[in-house]
């Protein structure tokens, strides 16, 4: 079983998600974050969630901004996005920030071990979702 979830970002943005809940009676379990890619969306990868649990992870697959549930594009971001101007992946590296932020402090997540074998969030592109996975990497989300 899993929920399905949807937090409010700035300007008024909806992302969509599933997530495993935590498994019972851990309180180190590791926090697996995935994006999907371009053609597909959160819900081919659902099948993550009956896994989890016996992994010790708690998987929360997001469904990116256009897709089902979330907030579509406007006519100006696509253009951005068709352009390949940097400011589209600017938007979604504040996004995916804002998002992990919000479900950080909302669930409790517990910090990763010192070993960073527990605890913590992983985060997980698939396919084109790498590109907004490395989108966190260019630098510090300005939350």
């Amino acid at each position: 079983m899993f929920s399905n979830n949807t937090y409010i970002l700035s300007d008024n943005i909806r992302i969509f998600f599933t997530d495993s809940g935590p498994p019972p009676h851990s309180n180190d379990y590791t926090t697996l974050v995935v994006l999907h890619g371009t053609p597909f969306n959160g819900y081919g990868l659902e099948k993550l969630h009956t896994v989890a649990h016996s992994l010790n992870l708690r998987t929360v697959i997001w469904n990116q901004h256009d897709y089902p549930s979330s907030t579509p594009y406007t006519d100006s971001e696509l253009e951005e996005l068709n352009q390949g101007r940097k400011i589209f992946m600017d938007r979604i590296n504040k996004q995916i920030g804002q998002s992990l932020k919000q479900f950080i402090e909302k669930e409790n997540i517990p910090k990763a071990t010192s070993d960073r074998k527990a605890g913590g969030i992983a985060i997980m592109g698939w396919s084109m979702g790498n590109l907004s996975a490395m989108a966190l990497h260019q630098e510090k989300p300005n939350l």
